[in-house]
C-alpha cells in the first residue's frame, strides 16, 4: 500500500517535495525503489528509505510557470519482486 500524502496547493514556478509518501509492505526482506509521475509529463526516481515493513518516500521536482492545474502525482513503489502500488497526490498549482 502507497500513501502519496495530502492535496497540496503551490505556486507556479516552485518546487514541490514530497516528504510525506510512505509504504507498507509486509514481506520484511523485500527492498523496494520508487518513481514519481509528476503529471505535467515528467518522471523522477524518489529516494526510499525503508526499515522493516514500512517505509517512506522524498522526491522534489519544480513545476514551471503557467502549469496546467489541477494535477494528478503518481507515486509508484516497485519491490525486488518487481511487485508495484501506486498512490496519488492531488496538486493544484496557483498563480503567484
Amino acid at each position: 500500500m502507497v500513501e502519496a500524502g495530502p492535496n497540496v496547493t503551490m505556486n507556479e514556478g516552485t518546487n514541490l517535495t514530497l516528504t510525506q509518501s510512505t509504504f507498507i509492505d509486509p514481506n520484511t526482506s523485500d527492498t523496494h525503489t520508487a518513481i514519481v509521475d509528476w503529471g505535467d509529463g515528467t518522471t523522477s526516481t524518489a529516494t526510499v528509505t525503508e526499515s522493516a515493513t514500512s517505509g517512506s518516500v522524498v522526491a522534489s521536482h519544480l513545476y514551471k510557470d503557467d502549469e496546467d492545474s489541477p494535477l494528478t502525482v503518481k507515486v509508484t513503489v516497485i519491490d525486488n519482486f518487481t511487485a508495484s502500488h501506486t498512490g496519488l497526490l492531488p496538486a493544484c498549482s496557483q498563480q503567484r
